[in-house]
């Protein structure tokens, strides 16, 4: 995974409001098989990407393993 920048730590001033709320979601498929290559690979990252354009969160990183998922966004609360 990317490892974090200046501008990965700097504070979010929106509206009235600071906020600093980096998440790291691990996501992982029952029984942990490797399900996650090929085209669903390629659709998860799409799905992903989408959902972070339309709540305006910054993908810092994003690491699609054949059984796993590593998401980390800085999001507003």
């Amino acid at each position: 995974m990317a490892k974090l920048s200046a501008k990965d730590l700097e504070y979010r001033h929106e509206g009235n409001a600071v906020s600093l709320l980096n998440l790291h979601f691990v996501f992982v498929p029952k029984r942990r098989k490797a399900v996650l290559v090929g085209k669903v690979a390629e659709r998860l990252q799409e799905i992903i990407f989408e959902l972070v354009v339309e709540h305006r969160w910054r993908l810092i990183a994003l690491e699609v393993m054949p059984d796993h998922v590593h998401l980390l966004v800085n999001i507003t609360p």
